[in-house]
């Protein structure tokens, strides 16, 4: 999601402003495989799962919620998100964010990886030099849709010695978009 300090992430900026160039891959994010086949989540990792359940059908609610170009209208820690490439649920488009964390304004940067259409959205990207796996899960329940967030957030080398002070701190953030996104669905017709 943006510019990398002190160690790649997984994009960086490029020469040209609308291109991010893949430092590492995303699966050395989140697991070590153990002996045993199973795998665990390292020490180093910030993750969130929230859920929401509303009245209306998956696909109306995934068209509200799934594009990180919209991610400003609901996600209340986003200031302005925009594609910058590619089109709308094409994987390999680019969008860029400005994300506020208190007075501090970042810029974001990410790829859609995945889309399931009416199903599913995956976005990677980096800020300021932490490396992000976002997605978005839709699933009918009963008469409305669920709809799951899940982030998974590495911290950047010199930080990683904090992380359950930074995990404390994105598991605040990440509820509130889980909010906005239940108050953005309420102030919208999802037929």
């Amino acid at each position: 999601m943006a510019v990398c300090i002190l160690e790649p992430c997984g994009y960086q900026e490029a020469d040209d402003a609308t291109a991010l160039e893949r430092t590492e891959p995303p699966t050395t994010l989140r697991h070590t495989v153990m002996p045993d086949g199973g795998s665990r989540t390292l020490h180093s990792m910030i993750e969130f799962t929230g859920q929401l359940e509303v009245d209306g059908p998956a696909a109306a609610v995934f068209e509200l919620l799934a594009d990180m170009a919209e991610l400003h209208q609901w996600n209340p820690n986003v200031r302005s998100s925009q594609r910058i490439s590619g089109d709308r649920f094409e994987p390999g488009s680019r969008y860029k964010s400005i994300i506020a964390r208190g007075p501090v304004r970042m810029t974001a940067r990410s790829e859609l990886v995945a889309v399931e259409p009416g199903r599913k959205v995956q976005y990677e990207g980096a800020i300021a030099g932490f490396w992000s796996v976002d997605s978005l899960t839709f699933e009918p329940s009963g008469s409305g849709t669920r709809i799951t967030f899940h982030n998974v957030t590495r911290a950047p080398g010199w930080l990683r010695t904090f992380t359950p002070l930074l995990n404390a701190a994105f598991q605040r953030q990440a509820r509130r978009a889980v909010e906005g996104a239940g108050r953005y669905l309420a102030n919208n017709s999802l037929k």
